[in-house]
């Protein structure tokens, strides 16, 4: 029965899609006929509307298939609505079960997870207060297990044990405990006992008892282990005499010491005072020669002494010193005046030569010449068109005497005078030049005065600029140029004004 449905639904889909068989058919023919359609250039007018017939062609029979589907697919939608609907209804009443299911499964599951967790809770509990137990009794936990002396347990066995076990275990641990608290305590005891006999100077022997080397006192190790704190005292308050006794005699001691200490201090002071004013009048006797007198010397271009040895020299050294030394300052004395005197006859030289040289530089400005780098000039184009020149430097001017001077001065005046007779040549010359050329050009300019006077009569606004009759020669042709194009220009301007 199942198989002959299949079969029915099959034939049922590939009679439906059979209608999408002749469009599939011609989808071929339309490849051949319309792929090979191509546009080139504009030109091809006639296969672009070809193309446009042939694509207007397939869209139609695209929509047909569109349409085709849509119409098939209508009782197929219809169907799967009912049965999405069917589905909705029968799955809400299975959920409805299903919820109230899970619920309950839920709550099991909580119920179980409470009781874990309580259950954890109290097993760690368990194990931290048996933790806190073998810690308070100072055993020593290495990552793994708990241990003091002979005694371990594991972390595996503080889990396991049972009650019972685990208090057999700990009552094993008290004895071993109190004994080490024991032993702890003596320890304290001893090393605060040793403490108080450091502090009074006693040293630890090799053997461990306590020993003071400067009074031979000795104390055993077994003394201060053993002994009560009354012994303790009492040994303590004779070392305390016997030490009290040397702190009173080493006191008298060093007072003593202290006594002849600071009385040969008081001599050396006495001692040194006398040296250091030695010093400082024997420095007071050389500074009155002119020596300055720094921290450690005194100083003079002509000698220098060191101040710290002044006072070990005998009387008689200290005189000859003195009189080396002023003899040294007296010729260098001698000599420094004779440097300066030597300085201000050079001096005085100098402003003499540069008051003479100002002075003659003065009379050469005077005759025409001009100051120059170096010293004064004057130069002159000759009338046969050579260059001449004359330099008077300033070392001249200051060195030579006057009587060669005023030759120099005569020979500067004739250079001179011949440099003005050359520039009064030049400027008639360049004179009779521009009349020449005025002359020249004088027909063209009444040719432009002719043509400028036709042409102005266009121009009602204008007026002829008053430098033309103040200009000569070849200048006067450059403004009637300039005026005859700025007349162009108007008649330009109305004329365009004209056509607009």
């Amino acid at each position: 029965m199942s198989q002959t449905t299949e079969i029915t639904k099959q034939q049922n889909i590939a009679d439906a899609l059979a209608e999408f068989d002749p469009i599939q058919a011609a989808i071929q023919k339309m490849r051949e006929d319309f792929i090979v359609l191509k546009v080139e250039s504009l030109q091809d007018k006639a296969i672009y509307k070809q193309i446009e017939e042939s694509r207007k062609f397939v869209k139609q029979r695209r929509v047909e298939v569109r349409k085709t589907k849509e119409k098939l697919n209508e009782d197929a939608l219809a169907w799967q609505r009912k049965v999405n609907e069917k589905e909705k209804e029968v799955t809400e009443q299975l959920r409805e079960i299903e919820s109230y299911l899970e619920g309950e499964s839920e709550k099991y599951e909580r119920w179980q997870k409470e009781e874990k967790e309580r259950k954890e809770r109290e097993e760690k509990e368990r194990i931290n207060r048996r933790n806190a137990a073998l810690i308070e009794l100072k055993m020593q936990f290495d990552g793994h297990s708990y241990s003091m002396g002979n005694l371990m347990i594991t972390n595996d066995e503080i889990c396991d044990f049972s009650e019972e076990d685990f208090d057999s275990f700990l009552s094993k641990v008290r004895p071993e405990f109190e004994r080490i608290q024991q032993e702890e305590a003596t320890r304290r005891r001893v090393d605060q006992r040793k403490g108080d006999l450091t502090r009074r100077g006693f040293l630890v022997s090799q053997s461990g008892d306590m020993v003071h080397d400067l009074h031979e006192i000795t104390i055993s190790g077994a003394d201060l282990a053993e002994n009560t704190d009354d012994w303790f005292v009492s040994q303590i308050e004779k070392i305390d005499y016997v030490l009290t006794e040397e702190r009173i005699r080493a006191q008298k001691a060093r007072e003593e010491a202290e006594k002849i200490v600071r009385e040969r201090e008081g001599l050396e002071r006495q001692k040194q005072e006398m040296k250091l004013q030695i010093r400082n009048a024997r420095a007071e006797i050389l500074s009155g020669l002119g020596m300055k007198r720094s921290a450690v010397s005194l100083d003079h271009p002509a000698a220098c002494i060191a101040i710290g040895g002044l006072e070990n020299l005998t009387q008689e050294e200290f005189e000859t010193a003195v009189t080396e030394i002023r003899v040294k300052i007296d010729t260098h004395n001698r000599i420094e005046e004779q440097k300066r005197a030597e300085a201000k006859r050079v001096e005085e030289e100098v402003k003499r030569k540069e008051a003479l040289k100002n002075t003659r530089g003065r009379q050469l400005a005077a005759i025409g010449f001009t100051a120059a780098l170096g010293g004064y000039q004057s130069e002159f184009t000759s009338t046969d068109g050579g260059k001449k020149e004359i330099r008077i430097s300033f070392n001249d001017m200051k060195e030579v005497e006057e009587e060669k001077w005023e030759e120099i001065l005569a020979e500067c005046r004739a250079f001179i005078k011949s440099k003005n007779e050359a520039i009064a040549f030049w400027e008639e010359k360049r004179t009779l030049e521009a009349q020449a050329r005025a002359n020249a050009l004088r027909p063209d300019r009444e040719k432009l005065y002719t043509y400028l006077d036709s042409v102005r009569k266009y121009v009602d606004d204008y007026s002829p600029k008053d430098s033309m009759n103040t200009v000569e020669g070849s200048t006067v042709v450059n403004v009637l140029l300039s005026e005859l194009r700025e007349v162009i220009d108007r008649l330009n301007k109305r004329r365009d004004g004209i056509n607009d």
